[in-house]
């Protein structure tokens, strides 16, 4: 380990007990130990792992903690600040994801747009040739209504 700006490399110094402690956690694989009270380091990887899901703050949570939880209220946020932050976590990959979703949800609009205008000028040529509403109606699906409409 090395400290940012000088690089220099962390050692304790000897003869001292070190200030610094160092805990590996795979999050996803942490379990809130259901048989004992849960050790201040248990506490965090329970508060680091699920603090998403709060909606209040759970009892079995360590006042400690509060001045944490309270700042991590992205409700509090105004909405603009949110709309960054989720902005913010999206992947470029989750980015393009959503783009691809919303060009093919607005290519599969605009084509039935198309179909419908198709529909609709082929009845008003019907009609312009005479043609009887029931027949229109046969021929494209419209309703009485909307052939009529279209006179």
């Amino acid at each position: 380990m090395r400290e940012t700006d000088t690089h220099e490399r962390y050692e304790p110094s000897k003869g001292k007990e070190s200030l610094l402690s160092v805990f590996f956690c795979e999050l996803p694989r942490f379990i809130r130990p259901a048989h004992h009270k849960m050790s201040a380091i248990e506490e965090w990887f329970d508060l680091l792992k699920n603090m998403n899901t709060f909606v209040t703050k759970p009892e079995h949570i360590n006042k400690r903690f509060d001045g944490i939880l309270e700042s991590c209220r992205q409700s509090q946020l105004p909405e603009i600040e949110q709309i960054q932050y989720v902005r913010a976590m999206l992947s470029d990959r989750e980015k393009k994801d959503i783009a691809d979703a919303y060009l093919q949800r607005g290519l599969e609009e605009g084509i039935q747009q198309g179909i419908q205008q198709g529909i609709r000028q082929t009845a008003q040529r019907l009609l312009a040739a005479g043609a009887s509403v029931e027949l229109i109606q046969t021929a494209t699906g419209l309703s009485a209504e909307e052939i009529e409409a279209l006179k």
